[in-house]
């Protein structure tokens, strides 16, 4: 659950432009996800809201953004309060609520987007105050005191960012091998963010494939709401590969399951991208697949796997046939012909790859 961190309040993360390498070796530590560290409002505003409050107080919409603004701010801490990242024993009010349903859907941190919205409303109030008093050296102070308030919220210039490069063959007409429409399992096996590479070099083909994979708010079997898909033991097997794990022990009856999955998903083509760890990969599809995949466009290709996959045995046990029954919830959306021969090779256990 991503809640906000007491301190984020007041402490700036590294998105800030005004950041002190204190401060942000602070934040660092806070819980969840970067993306979600929301919070900061900074000690020049929280100071400004504050006298806000006390100086208009008997102004009912002051009086009621003021409460409001408190009560989402206690309400985005979430069930246990979170102080410069450590989970305290201490229960909030978050907890009597979060089971209930619709509330249980919530992101608490989320809820400082409306904190901030109501921020603006009592500094527009303020603003309005100040600019109609006549002495200018009141409107002067009190237009340096919003100007500083605001200076504190300015974002990092340019933002963090990460270059993705896009392997040629999703850019190129090398791409016309894939037949469109086609379902191709692209590795790395695209489910969380770090790994979403192959969600971009889809995107860059003009959609030209669909993918058994991807970051996505989908449903599990029981039809609750999970991210990306179902795993399977070939999922498993791909992520574990991708985070320097040895995939699981070959066998006879893994060797079929793992076929009947990519059968069940009706896989026309396999490649494996830019990735760390690509020889594991790489030979684990060799083993997999009989034979040696072809390098083009910066990837490595298994085409034309149709006749590869009706010719495998075709004994599924129940799990993979439900894994198959499920490709329609399972592939990413989207849109190569595909010819390529590689030298068989037989698959024999021990280790995933060439023998």
């Amino acid at each position: 659950m991503e809640v906000t961190d007491l301190a984020n309040l007041v402490v700036p993360t590294g998105l800030q432009r005004f950041a002190p390498a204190a401060a942000v070796a602070v934040s660092d530590h806070f819980t969840g996800n970067g993306t979600e560290w929301n919070g900061y409002l900074g000690v020049p505003l929280l100071l400004l809201l504050g006298g806000i409050a006390v100086g208009w107080w008997r102004r009912p919409l002051v009086r009621v953004a003021s409460l409001l603004a408190v009560g989402l701010v206690v309400a985005s801490l979430g069930p246990r309060l979170h102080l410069a990242g450590h989970l305290t024993r201490i229960h909030l009010p978050w907890r009597a609520v979060q089971a209930i349903p619709v509330l249980d859907n919530l992101l608490p941190n989320r809820l400082m987007l409306y904190v901030f919205l109501l921020a603006g409303l009592l500094v527009a109030v303020f603003t309005d105050a100040v600019l109609s008093r006549r002495s200018p050296h009141r409107r002067l102070l009190g237009m340096a005191a919003v100007a500083l308030a605001l200076l504190a919220l300015l974002p990092r210039s340019p933002a963090p960012s990460t270059p993705l490069d896009v392997p040629p063959l999703f850019t190129s007409s090398a791409a016309g091998r894939i037949p469109p429409g086609s379902v191709a399992l692209v590795a790395p096996f695209a489910h969380y963010p770090p790994t979403v590479a192959p969600m971009l070099w889809q995107a860059m083909s003009g959609m030209r494939f669909r993918m058994p994979e991807g970051y996505f708010v989908g449903a599990d079997a029981a039809g609750r709401a999970q991210f990306g898909p179902s795993a399977t033991p070939l999922s498993r097997a791909m992520e574990a590969i991708g985070a320097g794990r040895p995939p699981p022990p070959p066998t006879p009856t893994l060797h079929a399951t793992l076929l009947g999955i990519l059968r069940g998903w009706r896989v026309q083509t396999v490649l494996v991208g830019p990735m760390g760890h690509q020889a594991t990969m790489v030979g684990f599809f060799t083993t997999l697949l009989g034979r040696p995949p072809t390098p083009i466009g910066g990837v490595l290709a298994w085409w034309d796997l149709g006749h590869t996959l009706t010719q495998a045995p075709n004994s599924q046990p129940p799990q993979v046939r439900q894994w198959a029954g499920r490709r329609a919830t399972v592939i990413a959306k989207p849109l190569g012909a595909s010819t390529g021969h590689g030298i068989s090779q037989r698959w024999s256990p021990g280790s995933w790859g060439r023998r």
